[in-house]
């Protein structure tokens, strides 16, 4: 079965992307979006995850892009 989760991409334009998903991991998720995950923090439903987490129905995902600098 596929699942559909939506996505909230934080940045210069922030936007919602569904995304077709069947037990995907962070690091594929990020990978089907075009973005590198040495650049983006994901938090999954208020808790920040690691690349090897699984995304499941119902999963709020929101995606921050890294800061650095001084």
């Amino acid at each position: 079965m596929v699942v559909v989760v939506k996505v909230k991409i934080i940045g210069p334009r922030e936007e919602v992307k569904e995304v077709d998903v069947d037990k995907v991991t962070v690091g594929e998720l990020l990978r089907k979006l075009g973005l590198l995950s040495s650049e983006y923090i994901v938090i999954k439903n208020n808790i920040v995850i690691v690349e090897d987490e699984l995304i499941r129905d119902g999963d709020e995902i929101i995606v921050y892009p890294v800061k650095s600098g001084g």
